[in-house]
């Protein structure tokens, strides 16, 4: 299956992009300082919950939008065209070209497209992302993020880059996020670790709980909730909770008594579940491959290759001929 963003906003009247664009992201004010009429609104949507992907541009006009405080989600714009600028309301400015910035969820904004601006946005999930940084420090309830208006760190500029290219050019076109849970999930964890690492934010300041001793027990526990349940949508969060550990004492048992992470040896469970499937599976009844690495949450499957490979000693394409 293959997917592609779809059209949602194709227009010259200013009036029908300003409401359709509000119904598509939040309240705002639109005012287009110059170049009315090279005017062309053009919105493109892809993604799935808790992660929206967006090619926005007014075309040739000059136009300034001030939304109220996002509230759902945190904003990362990248400009593949032209010129975007950005001003908060604590005072902060940026102006960027070909580089991502992003923007509180909590905060007001004022934005200008310069002339052919067109972006790139990622629209993260705010209590998905806050709730990821819990994870990160141990902590039980949501942690609330706050985003300075600005770039990513010179060290991570790089690694945010790669994320948005993979999304735009692999994740979306091949359809593979819509159709498999698993994999839609670990995509969604990736892109917020990312951001979180990327971009200076309050988290940062937050130290991490510091985990008691955890018992041998509790990773038994967690080992068979993850063997019994690797089939479905879960998260460290509900690995913890299998345990009655916190996310973050759970992660550190597992380093002391496994030497791995708790979605490490979740992903193992489910690379040998796939593996068992391909040797199982019959490759004349039109089974493939990336079927089966698709289900059990594999969405590269040049990185499925690799460590099916390495794990068993063959490709995934042999263990499914060879049965």
């Amino acid at each position: 299956m293959t997917s592609s963003p779809r059209l949602q906003v194709s227009t010259q009247d200013p009036d029908e992009a300003h409401l359709r664009l509000t119904e598509i992201y939040c309240a705002h004010t639109q005012e287009v300082r110059s170049g009315f009429a090279g005017f062309q609104a053009s919105q493109k949507s892809s993604g799935f919950p808790g992660l929206d992907l967006d090619e926005l541009g007014y075309g040739r006009g000059e136009v300034v939008v001030k939304p109220v405080p996002f509230e759902d989600f945190v904003l990362i714009s990248l400009p593949v065209g032209g010129t975007f600028a950005v001003r908060s309301d604590t005072g902060e400015a940026v102006r960027v070209e070909h580089r991502s910035v992003v923007m509180d969820g909590y905060g007001k904004h004022e934005m200008r497209w310069g002339l052919g601006c067109r972006l790139l946005n990622v629209r993260l999930s705010r209590l998905r992302l806050e709730q990821a940084a819990a994870d990160l420090r141990g902590l039980d309830a949501p942690l609330r993020v706050r985003f300075g208006l600005g770039e990513p760190v010179a060290a991570q500029a790089k690694v945010w880059d790669s994320v948005v290219r993979s999304l735009w050019q692999h994740i979306v076109p091949s359809g593979v996020a819509e159709t498999s849970p698993l994999v839609r999930t670990q995509v969604l964890r990736l892109t917020v670790a990312a951001a979180l690492e990327a971009f200076p934010n309050s988290a940062e300041a937050v130290d991490p709980v510091d985990p008691d001793f955890v018992a041998p027990s509790a990773v038994r526990r967690a080992v068979s909730y993850i063997e019994n349940s690797a089939a479905e949508d879960i998260s460290l969060r509900d690995i913890a909770a299998s345990a009655r550990v916190s996310p973050r004492a759970l992660q550190v048992a597992f380093r002391r008594h496994r030497d791995t992470t708790p979605l490490r040896y979740l992903r193992d469970v489910r690379l040998r579940r796939a593996h068992q499937e391909l040797r199982e599976a019959d490759p004349e009844g039109g089974t493939t491959v990336s079927e089966i690495a698709f289900r059990w949450g594999f969405g590269n499957l040049g990185r499925f290759a690799e460590e099916h490979r390495k794990a068993f000693g063959t490709t995934p394409s042999q263990a499914l001929r060879d049965g």
